[in-house]
């Protein structure tokens, strides 16, 4: 039977894109080198959590985050590791983004997204919790 090593990386996401893809870069090294084929981070870990980290989607600079998310890819293909990314996507105009976990493999390529199905709160009268920032998934993903 083979081993699977996965990292579980966890470090305190800020409401700052930057600093957020300076630890998951310096983690993904760490996994890497203690032999993790997997890195695996929490749920909005290079974005920072909306309502929580952020007030809001528009406090989020997607462009920004776009690039980080890119680093993280080069990080992946140059270390030749698996990346579990929290992260959020962005949706269409009118729509919250997903909370979602995006899949890197280790050629740096984005092979699945998981967009989390279960947000806290209500819709009824004003969305609250996750449902006030976030468009819940409807399937799961599986990947190889």
């Amino acid at each position: 039977m083979k081993t699977l090593r996965v990292a579980t990386c966890q470090f305190s996401v800020e409401p700052d894109i930057e600093h957020n893809c300076r630890w998951v870069l310096k983690q993904i090294d760490q996994a890497a080198q203690r032999g993790a084929q997997i890195a695996h981070f929490s749920e909005c870990a290079l974005s920072g959590y909306l309502g929580v980290d952020l007030a809001g989607e528009g406090a989020l600079d997607w462009a920004a985050l776009r690039r980080a998310t890119e680093a993280v890819q080069q990080a992946a293909r140059h270390r030749k590791v698996w990346v579990a990314l929290g992260s959020t996507h962005r949706l269409s105009v009118g729509h919250r983004p997903h909370n979602s976990v995006y899949v890197i493999d280790p050629r740096g390529r984005i092979v699945g997204r998981y967009d989390k199905r279960y947000c806290t709160g209500e819709l009824r009268r004003s969305p609250s919790f996750d449902l006030a920032h976030y468009s819940p998934g409807d399937h799961f993903t599986t990947f190889r």
